[in-house]
């Protein structure tokens, strides 16, 4: 069974901070037990610049989707693309009834939202607008995106759960060999994280900088620790030059650096 390390932080925009904004963006990560076999959910969201409840919106999608995520497979062990679109509907209606009591429409509460439900056999990925998710490949350093990030007709335009389409237009797809490694982010990382120079393709140094210290962790699931790490990071200097957004990224690996490295030295006790 694959053990999963996870570490996930998100850190305010200094945009946001200079219009005295929170941190509008979101995640969550829930390592479940269906019959025996370990699967694990992940999302993060961006709430909409413009809608007036942002915050509150990416908060209950990602609750939303994962909530419906784990009913789904408590029923039955197993992902396919109309189920995926069913837990992006869950996470609408969620909206819609924070909506209906709140008493305003629903794009006060507009996000996008990305998606990831892993577990044996089974990779599942869902993404409604910008950000992108991002897997390790076959080959050693070799990274690339699920989707294309959503993008609209003008410059910051992208797609929202809220919108009446948003579900038939979602980005889903369902691997049978689920990646060692994948990553979420929301579109504050996206400047860092993929290039369109010479042609668009992920920064794999990033993640290969990045995912060492998930794969040494001690323990499997959610690394306390290493949240916070991550998060005095997205702060640092050196990336808020390069977004002024919220940035929200999620690292989760099911490899062991520590693993290869004892196996290493035992052979080369073995042969001295």
């Amino acid at each position: 069974m694959s053990r999963w390390s996870v570490a996930a932080a998100a850190t305010v925009g200094e945009r946001h901070i200079a219009d005295g904004r929170p941190c509008e963006d979101a995640w969550t990560v829930r390592l479940h037990e269906f019959r025996g076999e370990p699967w694990m959910i992940l999302a993060v969201s961006d709430g909409a610049g413009t809608a007036g409840r942002a915050q509150a919106g990416s908060a209950c999608a990602v609750a939303a989707f994962a909530d419906a995520a784990a009913r789904c497979l408590y029923a039955a062990p197993g992902m396919s693309e109309d189920v995926l679109r069913d837990c992006l509907g869950a996470a609408r209606v969620a909206l819609a009834v924070e909506a209906g009591l709140a008493g305003v429409p629903i794009r006060e509460f507009a996000c996008t939202l990305l998606a990831a439900v892993i577990g044996p056999g089974t990779a599942a990925f869902a993404q409604i607008g910008d950000g992108a998710i991002v897997i390790a490949g076959d080959e050693p350093g070799s990274w690339a995106w699920m989707f294309e990030p959503q993008k609209g007709e003008y410059a910051n335009e992208t797609s929202f759960l809220t919108e009446e389409d948003a579900v038939a237009r979602a980005s889903v797809a369902v691997l049978t060999d689920p990646p060692a490694e994948v990553a979420l982010f929301t579109d504050g990382m996206e400047n860092l994280l993929i290039r369109t120079q010479p042609e668009r393709h992920v920064v794999g140094q990033f993640f290969e900088q990045m995912f060492p210290p998930v794969r040494r962790a001690s323990e499997a699931g959610l690394d306390d620790a290493l949240c916070d790490h991550l998060a005095g990071y997205l702060a640092t200097p050196q990336i808020s030059a390069r977004s002024d957004d919220d940035r929200t990224l999620i690292l989760a690996t099911s490899l062991r650096e520590t693993v290869a490295l004892a196996a290493q030295e035992t052979e080369t006790c073995a042969t001295a």
